[in-house]
């Protein structure tokens, strides 16, 4: 069911205390902090570094037994390449593992085959780091990627990670020269794929507020949300098809399966069905799922819902539909 008033507001106030301080050695201090903590709960987790990867290691299903870090994964296996939300500004690795585990429970009672690894990456955070490290940061973790086959590698991720999965697909098919292929399928969970504060559905029911989006895209765009030219600077790079992905004058080959998930009441229901939409015009098998009074992230942020429990089922089917 939908939010009550109460749980809006309370998540509204957490991400509204999320953007106090953002950037500053305290407030990336806490983030590290809360992760430490919640790494604590996942004894199973592995970290891994390899080159410009920097990693959490979960798996799930025959592999979860195996030894080693990445000498776990083998030929054959399935690999999902996770990318965590948070307005490309807050959050770290940790903050996904929950979720991730529910879901690898799914994908046992659901049939899924096969040994999974969800490989939750590290990417460099705005404003610090502003675009377009990001998504430079994701390409390079891809093309290092331990000479697994790309058939293997599920891109997935919510929210702002959800862009980035989407951003790399357009990095990999409009860059040729570095020969790369694009992984088997992406799995974006409301993605922002418009960063134009003028394309946002009305946010009277979700929980994310046009102040805490300002803050997040102003980030993203190099400029503090306080700045004169913020709103300037958040336009300029929404008309770049990198940070806003339905604006690309196409997509064709950018992946053969993608699955969308999106909430009937949050901000970017919109552009994410005109997204889905594009991606089918141009060639993909697009299942576009769009559930019916639920908010932002909603599959993430609460997978122990009756509607988190549904998502959780729709992404295992189409994991379990790859051939």
């Amino acid at each position: 069911m939908p939010l009550s008033p109460e749980a809006l507001t309370r998540f509204r106030a957490f991400l509204t205390g999320a953007i106090e301080g953002l950037g500053t050695p305290p407030h990336r201090s806490a983030l590290a902090d809360h992760a430490a903590h919640v790494l604590t709960e996942h004894p199973d987790v592995i970290h891994i570094t390899d080159g410009p990867l920097d990693a959490l290691l979960l798996s799930t299903g025959a592999a979860a037994g195996r030894s080693g870090r990445i000498e776990r994964i083998r030929e054959g296996d399935r690999v999902v390449l996770y990318l965590h939300g948070g307005g490309w500004c807050i959050g770290n690795e940790a903050f996904s593992l929950d979720f991730l585990k529910n879901l690898s429970a799914v994908l046992d009672t659901e049939g899924v085959d096969g040994a999974t690894h969800f490989v939750v990456a590290a990417y460099p955070l705005a404003p610090e780091n502003p675009f377009p490290a990001s998504p430079h940061a994701v390409l390079e973790i891809y093309k290092a990627w331990w000479k697994i086959a790309s058939s293997q590698i599920i891109i997935a991720g919510d929210s702002a990670g959800a862009n980035l999965s989407i951003a790399l697909l357009n990095q990999i098919a409009s860059q040729p020269a570095l020969g790369l292929s694009p992984p088997r399928a992406v799995i974006a969970i409301s993605p922002a794929v418009d960063i134009s504060l003028t394309k946002l559905d009305p946010p009277d029911a979700d929980i994310v507020t046009q102040e805490v989006i300002r803050t997040f895209h102003a980030g993203y765009a190099g400029a503090s949300a306080d700045a004169a030219d913020a709103d300037a600077r958040i336009e300029a790079l929404a008309a770049d098809p990198l940070a806003s992905p339905v604006r690309a004058a196409s997509t064709k080959g950018w992946v053969s399966d993608a699955l969308v998930l999106v909430g009937g009441a949050e901000v970017f229901r919109g552009e994410s069905v005109k997204f889905a939409g594009k991606l089918k015009a141009d060639g993909a098998a697009v299942t576009l799922v769009v559930e019916d009074g639920m908010e932002h992230v909603w599959v993430s942020n609460r997978s122990d819902s009756e509607e988190g429990k549904k998502g959780l089922r729709d992404i295992a089917r189409f994991i379990k539909a790859l051939k």
